[in-house]
């Protein structure tokens, strides 16, 4: 993302994107307590969070807040922002049912790559909103192969920063929706949600999956079980003197048609 606004303003260069189709995540480890309760959950990833905030600052404002599962560029995705507004007193209400004050903090760990140095700066505007609703967040900075062991192995980390997959339907994410898989990464238990992931992929006309679709988001945002925060933006940059460029937004690469005029 550092690089944008360098090859936005350079000579012979063109700078290509699409419709948001990634998420960036901060998913919430529903193993590890107090994300077993859903009133945690909101305070931490819902209320607690200022989603524009991190849009405008890490995201230099080319990302969108983001609630749903599915970015707003994947079909069938729904806008579901409203439903966790930065509401930092609500957090602290949720905080203090829980028993979590100013003498006795809830302290969590947001895990991060150094893939991608703007994962850093988001990580860091979270422990900020974290510390405005009296949470203490603790950063850990990891190779990446090391965050994948963590959170796709072993499923040890409270918090995870990080972009995610580029989807094209909520199928190709429900994966992760079922109880005891190892893509399970969240720990979601819910059998309402596994029973509508059967029904998206046995409904046969497009009308239906797009209702099942929009009843799974809705799902998923209202137990938060999995949080995103932003859209991911996605740039590619080539030299003019390069035809034929296919820019498929990171779905897919294929070169047989392009070539240098020069």
């Amino acid at each position: 993302m550092q690089q944008v606004p360098i090859l936005e303003r350079s000579a012979g260069i063109t700078l290509v994107t699409g419709p948001a189709m990634i998420p960036t995540v901060g998913l919430l480890n529903m193993r590890a307590k107090p994300f077993n309760d859903l009133r945690a959950r909101r305070a931490i990833g819902g209320y607690g969070i200022d989603r524009a905030e991190i849009a405008r600052v890490a995201f230099q404002g080319r990302a969108q807040p983001l609630v749903s599962v599915l970015a707003p560029g994947v079909p069938d995705a729904i806008d579901l922002n409203e439903m966790y507004p930065y509401k930092p007193e609500e957090a602290k209400r949720l905080l203090k049912e829980l028993g979590y004050d100013a003498k006795h903090p809830l302290r969590f760990t947001i895990l991060i790559s150094n893939q991608d140095v703007t994962m850093a700066d988001i990580a860091a505007l979270i422990k900020n909103q974290m510390a405005k609703i009296g949470v203490e967040a603790r950063i850990t900075l990891l190779d990446d192969p090391a965050v994948v062991d963590r959170v796709l192995v072993r499923h040890d980390f409270d918090m995870v920063v990080s972009s995610w997959a580029n989807l094209v339907d909520i199928n190709q994410r429900s994966v992760s929706f079922f109880k005891g898989r190892q893509s399970d990464y969240m720990g979601i238990d819910d059998p309402q949600l596994e029973d509508l992931v059967h029904q998206w992929r046995r409904a046969l006309e497009p009308e239906q999956r797009t209702a099942i679709s929009a009843a799974m988001q809705r799902c998923l945002a209202d137990q938060l079980e999995w949080i995103n925060l932003t859209t991911y933006p996605y740039f590619e940059a080539y030299r003019q003197t390069v035809t034929n460029f296919p820019f498929y937004n990171q779905s897919y690469q294929f070169f047989d048609t392009t070539w240098l005029s020069q």
